[in-house]
């Protein structure tokens, strides 16, 4: 299977879970070719950029979560090597299990993920043009994000309540 298809695949299965698994993708309309993996801090960017949007709808603001940010990091980095894309990752695991790997007691998690997009700006532009992705961004039951870029401009927002 060409890494094309492979991509296209994994896409369309990511599409076809984001509602069940209460996460989201998107992408914008094309994609470069995955260089080496640099991660890029944009945590600070996109959580000034949601808590804008929560703001705008009445709801609280976020915290920055340490072991969100690593959740997040762990799986685009985990796509950005492998070239998936995919809410599952390569070794099978969801969102929930990253985020619990990192020691973080979740009670409600959810995740955006998306490629493509050349700012933080317009990946959460794109993210709130979404029914989905908005309803993540914008839940009340969410109290805390933590947010990653890798290679290829792909984008993981993890957003969850502690226990």
């Amino acid at each position: 299977m060409t890494p094309m298809i492979r991509r296209t695949a994994g896409m369309l299965l990511a599409l076809a879970s984001c509602i069940a698994l209460a996460g989201g993708v998107l992408h914008a309309p094309s994609r470069e070719t995955a260089s080496p993996l640099t991660l890029v801090a944009t945590s600070d960017q996109v959580g000034a950029l949601i808590n804008s949007q929560r703001q705008r709808s009445g709801r609280a603001a976020l915290a920055r979560s340490a072991k969100l940010d690593k959740a997040a990091a762990r799986h685009v980095s985990d796509m950005a090597r492998t070239g998936s894309y995919s809410h599952k990752g390569t070794d099978g695991s969801t969102h929930g299990q990253r985020i619990r790997r990192t020691g973080y007691k979740a009670c409600w998690a959810a995740e955006n993920i998306g490629w493509g997009w050349k700012s933080a700006s317009s990946m959460v532009g794109a993210w709130m043009g979404s029914g989905p992705h908005k309803r993540n961004i914008l839940s009340r039951k969410a109290r805390q994000f933590g947010a990653a870029r890798g290679a290829g401009d792909t984008w993981v927002l993890v957003l969850a309540r502690p226990c």
